[in-house]
Parts: C-alpha cells; structure tokens; sequence
C-alpha cells in the first residue's frame, strides 16, 4: 500500500471536511458537548448518509469494506473538529468486533442498523488490573443461555449504545475468552457514567448475571477478533491524533501572525516560528506513523504488523501529548481557557494517549514481540 490517498478516499477526505467545516465548527461543538446527550444526533444521521458508519462493515451487510486507509482521513478529520459522536465505538470498534464473529443471526440483523445509524454498540473489553490481551469477567451458563458478572471500565460512550459487546471468560475461566452481546437495559447491568477531560463520556459497568447473546465461543479465532477489533482502534486514534494535532498548529499558527507585542506580530520572533517548524516535523512523523498503522490493519499478514501498531500509537502519543502542550506555551494564558479551541486539543491527545494502551502499554508491547 502507498501512502497516499486514492481517488475514492480523496473525495471522502473532502466530504468529511466540508460537513466539518459547515457544520462542526468550535462554537457548534461546544454547544453539543454542552447539552444532553452530549453529542449531536442530527450529524450522526448526516455521517450515515455519507456512509461514514458502513466504512468498517461487510458489504454483505450493508457496509463497504473498508479498512484502515478508508478511516484514516474521517479520523483525521473528525480530531481536527474534536467531534463528539460514539464514531469510534461504535462505527469502528464495534463494527469490527461483530463483523468479525460468528453469530450470523445477529450480525444479518445488526450490522446493516449500525452502518444505517439506526443502532449503536460500545465495545467492552478493559478491565483495571488485567492486561489489555485479557479479561477476567465471567460468563457462566443459565439455562440456553448466558450470564455475565464481573466489571468493566472507561467502556467509551456506553451511554450511547443501544448494546454491548463484552468480552468474558466462560465457566471457571480455563475454556478462554469469549464474546457477547449484553443488551444496554439488561436485568443486572449496572452503569455509573462519567466524562473525559475531552467532554466525551465513558462508563464503569456493573455486570450481575446479566443476561447474554454468545457471539463468538471461546477460541483462538475469537482472541484474533479482539486483536484485530483493538488494533483497527489503534490505527483510527493515531489518525484521529495527527488531525487533532493538525489543527492546534493551524491555530497556533494563525495566532503568531496576528497577535502582536511591541507593535509587531509575534511570528517574526525565529524562535517562535523554529518551534512551530518542530511541531510541524513531529506532526509529519505522526502522520507517517498513522498510514503505517492502517497499512498493518489492512495488511495484518505483513512482516511485523504487532511492532507497527505499537510504534505507531507509541509515538503518535508521545509527539501528539508534546505537540499540545506547545501550542498551550505559545498562546500563554488564552491557551487554557475553556472558551478557546487550542486546550481542547491537548485534552483530545491525553485521552487518546491512554486510550486503548498508553506508552507504557505499548513499550511492552514492542519488548513482547
């Protein structure tokens, strides 16, 4: 794969950008971050009919087939905007997950709703204390069919989703790792709901023998799913980062040139414009790293797909967190205020930072293979 986009994708970038910039711009954001739900269910339609939510479904179910090159200019676009929809969730994390088990009644009725916005999922695999490859939830079995008990944490816009998609050991543990389907308004399901420092909301839950729908039984191909369901995660967020990143320079940079001190722009002090020439030589490396995360998704029998997407989200975070506090140093006090866009940035970068594996998650990563 070249890094560059296709034709088609080109004309998705541009379509993506222009609702933005129509629709999406920091004031319109903050007044749907603002009031209940918490993000917009007019644009949610508005990405369905650009065919924003099939992009990571089958086309047999309604989808388009796509993979980490289709998501990486909407994810791009969207961090730009700092967009507030359950995009990630459920459009992509979801979307993957299911699309990837073997439950065909249930994907043939819920993969063409996704991809239409007429339904949303949240995919539910973190737990405190247990490695991102793991789960220590339990599913037990109740007469035909299963129950769930155990916790989940910081599961992204839970509040949002008509469903679940857990992942859960099944019997006493030792049969592996399996995959569910929890309805949102299950007997036994217990959410406490919270938001991010990026205004976006995300959920602890509760399960206690909360009723199931098996997905995918416990087996080495569903280890794969969920493998696959994060690592198209990664990609997306790295995509998403570099846009966010994108667009604090752009601000950044427009402030230089009409702010002024002493009667002159501060853009005619070098070393303002050396750093910002930094910044932009961080975002281009990141903007690398996010095309060579897609190309491992999209390519996942390539040599050393696991290391790509560790570099790649390792190093899009730690650039990406560096990128935003510049661009905090360089607007001064404006730049920390809640009505200005520029914080809002970083605080977009910190949460993706930790989002599905920080650093530190990563580095492991990379030394375990």
């Amino acid at each position: 794969m070249e890094m560059h986009l296709s034709d088609e994708q080109r004309q998705l970038d541009d379509g993506v950008a222009r609702l933005m910039a129509d629709r999406y711009g920091f004031d319109a954001r903050q007044k749907i971050a603002a009031q209940a739900p918490g993000w917009s269910t007019a644009m949610w339609g508005s990405y369905a009919e650009m065919g924003l939510l099939a992009i990571a479904t089958p086309s047999e179910h309604g989808g388009l087939d796509g993979g980490g090159a289709e998501l990486l200019p909407v994810m791009q676009a969207f961090g730009r905007a700092l967009v507030q929809e359950p995009y990630l969730a459920s459009a992509v994390l979801s979307a993957t997950a299911l699309a990837g088990c073997t439950n065909e009644a249930v994907k043939s009725e819920l993969l063409p709703r996704m991809a239409a916005g007429d339904y949303r999922c949240a995919f539910a695999h973190e737990e405190r204390g247990v490695p991102l490859d793991d789960t220590q939830l339990r599913a037990s079995r109740a007469g035909q069919g299963w129950q769930l008990s155990g916790r989940k944490c910081a599961v992204l816009h839970a509040a949002a989703a008509d469903a679940l998609i857990v992942s859960a050991r099944s019997g006493d543990g030792s049969e592996g790792v399996a995959l569910f389907l929890v309805q949102a308004d299950a007997v036994g399901l217990a959410r406490r709901d919270f938001t991010l420092i990026d205004q976006r909301s995300a959920s602890d839950l509760q399960f206690a023998q909360a009723p199931a729908t098996l997905l995918m039984g416990p087996s080495r191909a569903t280890r794969d799913v969920i493998r696959r369901t994060l690592d198209v995660g990664v990609a997306a967020l790295c995509a998403e980062m570099v846009g966010a990143m994108r667009g604090a320079l752009e601000m950044t940079t427009k402030y230089l040139a009409t702010r002024k001190q002493f009667g002159r722009p501060l853009s005619d002090n070098q070393v303002l414009r050396h750093r910002c020439a930094e910044m932009l030589v961080a975002i281009e490396t990141c903007e690398a790293m996010a095309w060579l995360a897609a190309i491992a998704v999209d390519a996942p029998d390539s040599a050393e797909p696991e290391r790509d997407l560790a570099r790649a989200k390792l190093l899009v975070g730690h650039h990406g967190r560096w990128v935003g506090e510049q661009v905090i140093q360089l607007h001064g006090g404006i730049g920390m205020t809640d009505e200005y866009a520029v914080g809002h940035y970083l605080q977009r970068l910190t949460v993706n930072d930790n989002l599905l594996g920080n650093q530190d998650a990563q580095l492991d990563r990379l030394l375990a293979h």
